[in-house]
């Protein structure tokens, strides 16, 4: 059996997906921008700083609903595949 008609190998790859969106939504970089206010520092550098933070934490963003949706399509062809095992079209 190919891997993509291998629902066990699907999900699979499906938490391991889910699993480095969990690491990913939970990095550092998710509190940067909260940590980089007026009460840390201020100027240019701070300002600076404040938006690549949070262009990080925006591109961070897109990176693990990304990762997510993977893993949701993922789970769609592993339900279709298995369904495709017990009836018997794939062997």
């Amino acid at each position: 059996m190919a891997a993509h008609d291998d629902p066990t190998e699907l999900r699979r790859r499906a938490s391991v997906l889910r699993r480095l969106a969990t690491q990913l939504d939970g990095s550092t970089v998710r509190r940067l921008p909260r940590l980089a206010d007026d009460d840390t520092w201020c100027g240019p550098t701070a300002t600076a700083f404040r938006t690549d933070t949070e262009a990080a934490w925006r591109g961070l963003t897109r990176a693990v609903e990304s990762l997510q949706r993977a893993a949701a399509r993922l789970e769609r062809e592993a339900d279709a595949a298995a369904a495709r095992l017990l009836s018997g079209t794939i062997r």
